[in-house]
């Protein structure tokens, strides 16, 4: 529950240094991180324009212990409540398989399977795949996700992974890529 609030709120709040314009279809990075050595997890999230023009940029670090799956879930998540009713549907890029398998197939099978897996155990991180399938199932939020190669020097999928590991600000992106 805890999470749905936490992400309700972010979704109805207006953040500054969007500018949504209509018709074109949003480009959005996300990306999780767990450090090891430094125990920080976070998430990052950039939006692009169809014309690469940096729309926003946010970041989220975890208050409690978490893993790098549940961060690289809770950015695609933030990016579906954020960005699912718009139109076109916004393409998501995530660089985890782990994320991008659960939101495209597992989840089916599980919900299916009285959200269990096929060894009859409780998925990891089911709270976040259930808000998942409650906003893409039942409310019609709607996002194109895609799966890419993580450190490929595709800008946004960098700048996302800097965010997510506390390498950059949310202002020193704006203003560095704005």
């Amino acid at each position: 529950l805890f999470f749905f609030d936490f992400f309700y709120f972010l979704w109805y709040n207006i953040h500054i240094n969007e500018k949504i314009e209509e018709n074109f279809t949003m480009k959005i990075y996300t990306d999780g991180s767990n450090q090891a050595k430094t125990g920080r997890a976070g998430f990052g999230v950039v939006v692009f324009d169809d014309d690469n023009k940096l729309l926003y940029a946010h970041s989220k670090e975890s208050e409690t212990a978490s893993t790098n799956n549940e961060q690289e879930m809770l950015a695609i998540l933030y990016a579906l409540m954020r960005y699912g009713r718009e139109k076109p549907i916004p393409d998501v890029y995530t660089d985890s398989s782990y994320a991008y398998n659960t939101f495209i197939d597992w989840m089916y099978r599980w919900e299916k399977n009285n959200w269990l897996t096929s060894t009859n155990t409780k998925p990891k991180n089911l709270d976040i795949v259930k808000m998942f399938y409650e906003f893409t199932v039942n409310q019609h939020f709607k996002i194109n996700l895609h799966l890419i190669k993580g450190h490929s020097e595709i800008l946004g999928n960098e700048l996302a992974d800097k965010l997510a590991t506390g390498e950059k600000t949310v202002k020193e992106v704006i203003d560095e890529y704005s």
